[in-house]
């Protein structure tokens, strides 16, 4: 397979053939625009790559842990979104008891992050009782196509992102748009496969991005340094403003 060659262990996927991850013509198409083996095979095989986590947060998701319409899902020890909204809960067998909730932190970030934090002491304090856990508000595993093509499906295009995260990342990185400043981690495989493509015009698996990430990066750092006007580059500044 090219490019997402790992998969993780919750494999999903309702199809049996391999994923071909490339730019797929409109005969390929459907009427959404997505290509026809976009809904058996290729959105499946992104998440199972990633181990059906988000890619930038870490949240874990699947339909089997998540409550019937997504809305509440279990962190784990990755989970990276300290704040954002989340409840601690008491498992009984009528369901869930909620035990202490924090809001969204553009309404009170202070208040949020230390419920949140205090959530997760009492997770420490008491680590035998199996029936408290932490769980996160709508963080469904989605795949979003970072340049908004959804015919591309290189696999340099496609991020396993959780809905809030897909939703961050979707008003702030433009692919084509110069960037000369470092990258978050996450994002630096797929951008200098995108970099490899756009430069080299070469199609690089993510085994081979990977092991020339700092050349690859490097060819949107020689592009910014060109001789460019002072509007042009402030215009094409917010690519990764994370």
């Amino acid at each position: 397979m090219s490019g997402n060659e790992k998969r993780g262990s919750g494999a999903t996927r309702p199809g049996s053939r391999e994923p071909d991850f490339r730019a797929y013509l409109p005969a390929e198409c459907g009427s959404d625009g997505y290509p026809f083996v976009w809904h058996s095979d290729l959105k499946y095989a992104v998440r199972e790559a990633a181990d059906h986590r988000c890619i930038r947060c870490h949240h874990p998701y699947t339909k089997a842990t998540s409550t019937a319409r997504g809305e509440w899902s279990p962190c784990d020890a990755e989970c990276d979104h300290l704040g954002d909204p989340g409840r601690l809960v008491h498992i009984h067998e009528d369901g869930p008891g909620i035990m202490l909730d924090w809001p969204h932190h553009a309404d009170v970030p202070q208040r949020a992050r230390e419920r949140h934090e205090y959530a997760l002491e009492l997770i420490e304090k008491y680590p035998g009782e199996d029936e408290r856990r932490i769980e996160a508000q709508w963080r469904i595993l989605t795949v979003h196509h970072l340049d908004g093509d959804k015919a591309n499906c290189r696999w340099w295009n496609l991020a396993a992102l959780c809905q809030r995260c897909h939703l961050t990342i979707q008003g702030r990185v433009v692919m084509d748009r110069i960037y000369p400043w470092e990258h978050t981690d996450w994002f630096k495989p797929y951008v200098a496969g995108f970099y490899g493509f756009r430069y080299l015009g070469q199609e690089l698996t993510r085994e081979e991005t990977e092991s020339r990430l700092n050349e690859l990066l490097a060819l949107e750092l020689a592009s910014a340094n060109e001789p460019r006007g002072e509007a042009s580059l402030t215009q094409n500044q917010p690519k990764e403003a994370e």
